[in-house]
């Protein structure tokens, strides 16, 4: 069996203490780059993966995957369920509770949609919606289809969020911002028309 630990978004300080004492004590830790990165001086042996079917490799031993962010939104947890073998669940902070946070905004009646290498018809847009964006559909690009189909409102991208040089915008929908980044947590508040 292959357990799987949400780390937060990324900041140390935001990972549970239940996740911090299973990277210490899993035999085999596994993670993509940027965790791997950020968790080195946790644990230095990391083993790196670059795709999820490497986690396969590790279904006989005493492993843990870390995951970015909550592993039950769009994560790693899906993908390792329908191999059969996934165990325990350490659940982590999501960058969604983090952009709420940040820009003091409550998420319990928005639509949550990840574009992370999905097709969506922006269309369906009619209410309040956090968008966790990839490099086809941007906050900036999102902005601009959305104020094409009529819609008014405000935009809220978060980028690097926890880390030193996180960054949060805030523009009206058909504007555009810095956009540092593909990924970010954008938050769309459509304006009563």
């Amino acid at each position: 069996m292959i357990d799987v630990a949400g780390v937060g978004p990324g900041n140390i300080n935001l990972i549970t203490g239940q996740v911090l004492e299973a990277i210490k004590t899993y035999e085999k830790v596994l993670a993509f780059k940027r965790v791997k990165e950020s968790l080195s001086h946790i644990r230095p042996d990391i083993i790196e993966i670059k795709t999820l079917k490497e986690v396969d490799a590790y279904k006989e031993a005493n492993a843990l995957v870390l995951a970015s962010g909550d592993p039950m939104f769009y994560g790693i947890s899906e993908y390792i369920k329908k191999m059969g073998v996934l165990g325990k669940i350490y659940p982590g902070i999501s960058s969604i509770q983090c952009m709420a946070a940040a820009i003091k905004k409550s998420w319990h009646d928005m639509d949550l949609v990840s574009l992370h290498g999905r097709d969506y018809d922006l269309k369906n847009i009619n209410r309040d919606t956090i968008f966790l964006t990839d490099k086809e559909m941007t906050p900036n690009r999102i902005s601009q289809e959305l104020f094409k189909l009529g819609k008014r409102g405000k935009v809220f991208a978060g980028y690097n969020l926890s880390y030193e040089d996180e960054l949060i915008e805030e523009f009206d929908l058909g504007e555009t911002g810095q956009e540092p980044s593909p990924l970010a947590v954008c938050v769309v508040v459509l304006c009563e028309q």
